[in-house]
């Protein structure tokens, strides 16, 4: 069992694949989420020096996942994106961060959040009878409920995507038409690519790519970022 010091000499002495493996498994055993986050972080980062580019952007993710404003989690996943060659378009990339936008806070924060603006809402409309700005505070009560209504369903369905997905570990996975190394080759995908996991049969698990590529491959190949 790794200990932290240990791990962290093992990154000083620029042992990076060690070093991550002891990051990994401390954080697999941190009950607190923001610790494990940082732990994740870290092994993220010495993933990425070691160039593990799939386990670099598993526990990068992963981090951002257990603390969603993690500042080193962030700002190293930009790092290996753009050494893997994701660049996007403006377009994309806006359209990315809105569908993301609910990632940056917690499934509890975001409910926390919802039942606020619902309790704020209903509190608006309690009091407008004895405050001469009844308009203004049925109006603001509605925006609080409509506002509410659309982040609730929207938080949902981006974690469930995001628990959802998985990340290619190996330098190269092979998906097949069938959980079967005999069956037909479809396709080829990179280390850190990100697909979204659909079934596991027999030691294989379906997967879908971002540009619609559909097979199986080895399920220790393609890692799931569900808890």
């Amino acid at each position: 069992m790794s200990d932290f010091p240990s791990a962290l000499q093992l990154y000083r002495d620029r042992q990076y694949d060690e070093a991550a493996a002891a990051f990994a498994e401390l954080a697999a055993t941190e009950p607190d989420p923001g610790r494990a986050a940082v732990l994740h972080a870290d092994a993220g980062t010495a993933a990425a020096r070691a160039e593990q580019w799939g386990e670099a952007v598993w526990q990068l993710r992963r981090a951002r996942q257990l603390a969603p404003r993690e500042p080193l989690a962030a700002t190293n996943l930009d790092r290996v994106r753009a050494l893997l060659g994701e660049g996007e378009s403006e377009a994309a990339h806006f359209t990315q961060t809105l569908r993301e936008l609910p990632l940056r806070l917690t499934a509890a924060e975001s409910d926390a959040l919802c039942g606020a603006a619902v309790g704020l809402s209903l509190l608006l409309l309690a009091v407008r009878r004895v405050v001469p700005s009844r308009r203004l505070l049925v109006s603001a009560a509605v925006l609080l409920l409509v506002l509410a209504a659309a982040w609730w369903p929207a938080s949902r369905a981006a974690w469930a995507a995001a628990h959802a997905t998985a990340v290619i570990i190996p330098r190269t996975a092979v998906g097949h038409a069938e959980p079967d190394e005999r069956s037909e080759s479809l396709f080829r995908l990179g280390e850190g690519t990100l697909v979204r996991a659909e079934d596991e049969r027999h030691g294989w698990r379906l997967v879908e790519s971002a540009a619609g590529a559909r097979g199986w491959v080895k399920a220790d190949e393609a890692r799931p970022l569900r808890p």
